[in-house]
């Protein structure tokens, strides 16, 4: 599963508003960075989740070859 980082980012500062009282160059700063730490987190997650799944496959491939080499050998 990959998550489209720059869509969670805009969904994520859609839903966030302009305070009373904060000026509209702070909202602006606020919303970026809201935005690009929800980019950077969704990267990073989508980069960890691709490693486990390829760790995952891998290791299940070397199971399966253990498996077949175990059954051959008996």
């Amino acid at each position: 599963m990959k998550i489209d980082a720059h869509q969670f980012a805009l969904q994520l500062i859609a839903g966030i508003s302009q305070l009373e009282g904060e000026t509209g160059e702070r909202y602006i700063k606020r919303a970026l960075t809201l935005y690009l730490e929800a980019f950077f987190l969704i990267e990073d997650f989508d980069q960890l989740e691709s490693g486990q799944f390829k760790n995952m496959k891998k290791h299940e491939i070397n199971d399966l070859v253990s498996r077949l080499i175990s059954a051959r050998l008996i």
